[in-house]
């Protein structure tokens, strides 16, 4: 039977795992920093508000401070996508 929060909320369950991971471990997030961001960016026209409230968090929080010196033209890139995604799709 599946539990509550690995159906209801896996998306939720994820960003924590990913915001513990990269505190506890900086330089993964150095060297996956690419494929993380462009996952991520899947997320942020989710139709759940915890879930981009958490992405949110864990955007401000640990991805952009631990990636600032290469990843801000690649990360503006991915949500000029994403938000033009979302508006085609209203």
């Amino acid at each position: 039977m599946l539990t509550r929060a690995s159906f209801s909320f896996p998306f939720e369950d994820a960003l924590m795992g990913m915001k513990d991971l990269f505190l506890n471990h900086p330089e993964e997030l150095k060297l996956h920093r690419y494929a993380v961001i462009e996952k991520l960016r899947e997320r942020i026209s989710d139709d759940g508000k915890t879930v981009r409230e958490n992405l949110y968090q864990l955007l401000k929080s640990v991805i952009l401070p631990g990636c600032k010196e290469v990843i801000y033209h690649f990360f503006l890139a991915c949500l000029c996508r994403a938000v033009a995604w979302t508006l085609l799709n209203l």
